[in-house]
């Protein structure tokens, strides 16, 4: 069943299609907090190669703070299957909550989208100097 029927389900007041389209839509989530965290430098690894408990934690919360934008994007109404596909609408929504997440506890929510640019590439610097 495709995201698009599940949301015509979820329309006519079928609660049980939002939880079946949560569960289709995992992937998307977790692939989108591994792209973010990437992004963050959020991604360390143990000296075995794993990722630390840093990095386990802020992957659960960032899939946890998209499955929750998620159903909520899907309870607003927002989406036109005329203009495209779901997963195409919902990815910006995941990826600016996801990002309001983590610069909320890295405590840069008050940096300007700018500023917090650069913030990332001093970051990205840093590791890359780093890990040579």
């Amino acid at each position: 069943m495709t995201n698009e029927e599940l949301l015509e389900w979820i329309a006519n007041g079928e609660e049980a299609a939002l939880t079946k389209l949560c569960l289709v839509n995992t992937g998307l989530v977790k692939d989108r907090a591994w792209s973010i965290a990437r992004q963050y430098h959020c991604l360390r690894q143990t000296k075995y190669g794993g990722l630390s408990d840093y990095a386990k934690e802020t992957l659960s919360e960032l899939e946890s703070v998209g499955k929750l934008t998620l159903v909520e994007c899907v309870r607003a109404g927002g989406y036109d299957p005329e203009k495209g596909r779901f997963t195409t609408y919902i990815t910006p929504f995941l990826d600016g909550a996801m990002r309001r997440h983590l610069e909320r506890s890295m405590g840069t929510l008050a940096l300007d989208r700018d500023s917090m640019g650069l913030v990332r590439k001093a970051q990205r610097l840093y590791y890359q100097e780093g890990t040579q």
